[in-house]
């Protein structure tokens, strides 16, 4: 977990205000992953006076739509948006993140694969909203170390992050849960083990 210095240094460079729960969606802008969703969560839980930031770093076949839904959103969105940084760079401003939004779409590849970047958030002890499709509610116990959300739902995401961003108790409590859940479960080894077997299953599904 990043030391206070480090995520109020990262909160900076995005320019994240310090009181705001900061959202974030680090990777690929492409339709499955439901990061549409995620920019309507957070225009809600803003129009509602939650203090809330989203940070959106990625490129991908959505992005000039999500730029498109960003820029819709209102004057003053709270909005920090960047292209694809490089890992390390992308890694840094990740300290700055308090809830990760996982809001796959239920489709058979996401049913299958679960993405790294979920078991990355629980490793660095963010607060986890995923939807409920099995790669991702099977990381997740649900109510203790994340929270669960229908797919297509932008409006229990929108009550999901605006509950964290409501009880810093909670998201407290969860990342600590979530970070102690995958030093249990999903060591190096074995989520790469794990990642091997799921890809495995998915080209097999492709072939038929």
């Amino acid at each position: 977990t990043p030391a206070p210095g480090v995520c109020a240094a990262a909160r900076a460079a995005a320019g994240v205000p310090e009181a705001a729960c900061c959202v974030g969606y680090l990777g690929s802008l492409v339709s499955y992953e439901g990061v549409d969703l995620v920019v309507e969560a957070v225009r809600q839980a803003w129009a509602n006076g939650i203090s809330v930031h989203l940070l959106l770093v990625g490129d991908g076949a959505e992005a000039e739509r999500l730029d498109a839904q960003i820029g819709a959103a209102g004057p003053g969105f709270p909005v920090t948006r960047l292209p694809r940084l490089p890992r390390d760079e992308a890694a840094k401003l990740a300290a700055a993140v308090d809830v990760v939004a996982l809001p796959r779409r239920d489709l058979p590849v996401t049913r299958i694969v679960p993405p790294i970047k979920a078991a990355e958030a629980m490793a660095d002890g963010k607060g986890l909203v995923v939807s409920d499709v099995p790669a991702l509610s099977e990381l997740v116990e649900p109510g203790v170390s994340g929270l669960v959300v229908p797919p297509e739902d932008p409006d229990a995401l929108a009550d999901a992050v605006s509950r964290l961003a409501g009880d810093r108790d909670l998201l407290s409590r969860l990342g600590a849960a979530a970070r102690a859940r995958a030093a249990a479960r999903y060591s190096s080894a074995r989520l790469g083990t794990v990642l091997d077997e799921a890809y495995e299953a998915a080209r097999t599904a492709a072939r038929g």
